[in-house]
């Protein structure tokens, strides 16, 4: 059986695991909680994906660290085993650092790492984002290591105090660009053209998924102070209700002409 097929029965049949599964399945197995998969550990990680025959498990053991096991010490650390299972690729490494994120690439962040679709980082999801973000900045990755940011940033930025990261609080801790519509007043028409292409975000002539979003985010933020407690849910509401009134051809995304609507 190839080291590559998810061996827990909660993942079994997935081709990709995501950053929050692979923190669950490491933690599941480093019993010690030392950051590593070692001896006994890692005989039960490997039953898991060979079997209980003991001669392909010696086998596969004997493989599996030669393979991967990059600074020969017998055991398994997460930036070893990320290579062993089938796990999706790290998503943060997809945004640049050099610049602030755009609102709609924040938002495709936040539904990658909100699996579950909530409306919140929970402490697991929260432990994916984490692990990217940490393997993204090549520091040591450990579910300790990983435990001890996820505390320290609820502490810090859990405003709330519900144990869980909303969408307003992982703006504190992502750095994201300035609201685009602040920068004008009154709307003419070349700013219009100025304000349709910065959430035209992929340039293909529609403002749409989470380029709408982020400009209502944008849009209710600019016109009061009730972004501070919006959450994504309260983005699809409000998307429903402009879909509804602008919408014209009923084709889901929102074309210029529609988007001019809301500036009349």
């Amino acid at each position: 059986m190839s080291a590559l097929q998810p061996f827990v029965s909660e993942f079994k049949g997935k081709t990709k695991i995501s950053s929050e599964e692979f923190v669950k399945i490491f933690s599941e197995f480093d019993k010690d909680g030392n950051g590593f998969i070692e001896a006994g550990e890692l005989d039960s990680f490997l039953k898991e994906i060979c079997g209980d025959n003991e001669k392909d498990l010696k086998e596969f053991k004997e493989n599996l660290l030669k393979k991967y096991d990059e600074n020969f010490d017998g055991k398994i650390s997460m930036k070893e085993l990320v290579k062993v299972l089938p796990t999706d690729e790290n998503f943060l490494l997809q945004f640049r650092e050099s610049h602030k994120l755009h609102i709609a690439d924040f938002l495709k962040l936040w539904y990658h790492y909100d699996t579950d679709r909530s409306g919140f980082l929970e402490r697991s999801e929260l432990n994916g984002f984490l692990h990217d973000l940490l393997s993204k900045q090549n520091e040591n990755v450990s579910p300790q290591r990983i435990n001890d940011y996820a505390e320290a940033m609820i502490e810090l930025f859990d405003s709330n105090n519900d144990g869980k990261i909303e969408l307003n609080e992982l703006a504190k801790i992502i750095s994201v660009e300035e609201n685009f519509l602040k920068n004008f007043e009154e709307v003419s028409m070349d700013e219009f053209e100025k304000i349709f292409a910065h959430y035209d975000q992929d340039g293909n002539g529609y403002v749409e998924g989470t380029e709408l979003l982020g400009f209502i985010r944008d849009l209710m933020a600019s016109k009061s102070d009730v972004i501070k407690s919006t959450s994504t849910k309260d983005l699809e509401s409000y998307q429903k209700i402009i879909m509804e009134c602008i919408d014209e051809d009923n084709d889901g995304k929102v074309s210029k002409d529609e988007l001019k609507l809301l500036f009349k």
